[in-house]
């Protein structure tokens, strides 16, 4: 469940934890019971969930953090694939 620190003896949450159960979640995929048990064990610990929501928080600001590429036409794709190949035969 929590990753412990052995120097401090605190006990962590793993963001890893909290990415894979994100991921799970957003997947839609629906859980069978022995999965819901795992996430209601881990879920209930106030250090797993504050980790989950950091999670969360940056998943959803993500797309404002990172540019969308430009539209490019179909014509320009075509046209630079075409010089890999032209470049690549040489």
């Amino acid at each position: 469940m929590h990753k412990g620190n052995a120097e401090s003896g605190r006990v962590q949450p793993s963001t890893q934890e909290a990415a894979d159960w994100y991921v799970h979640n957003e997947a839609g995929t629906a859980f069978n019971a022995e999965t819901l048990m795992q996430w209601d064990s881990w879920a209930s610990d106030p250090l797993n969930r504050r980790e989950y929501a950091e999670i969360a928080e940056m998943r959803q600001q993500a797309p404002r953090r990172i540019q969308a590429p430009s539209n490019v036409g179909r014509g320009e794709l075509l046209a630079d694939v075409e010089s890999d190949v032209d470049r690549d035969g040489e």
